[in-house]
């Protein structure tokens, strides 16, 4: 029987990073083993929702005016060091 696997490797399962062999054995717990199933769909509306809160924050007006404050920070800092 294979290892349970640990939240961090039911993530890397999700983003696609493990071999096919221990994505197979995931998947065999997952139709064996309700609860691991459970975990993963979890998993999965998390990830999907930190998705699209970084997308909404990306489109946040407060975020582009940090960002061309930032911007422009640093664009002082380059043009002084330049001197």
């Amino acid at each position: 029987m294979s290892a349970q696997p640990n939240e961090a490797e039911l993530v890397r399962y999700l983003e696609g990073e493990l071999s096919a062999r221990r994505t197979k054995q995931i998947e065999t717990m997952m139709a064996d083993q309700p609860l691991i199933a459970e975990e993963v769909e979890s998993l999965r509306r998390a990830l999907s929702l930190g998705e699209d809160l970084r997308d909404a924050l990306c489109d946040s007006p407060e975020i582009e005016t940090e960002r061309r404050i930032e911007a422009a920070l640093t664009e002082t800092v380059v043009n002084q060091i330049d001197r």
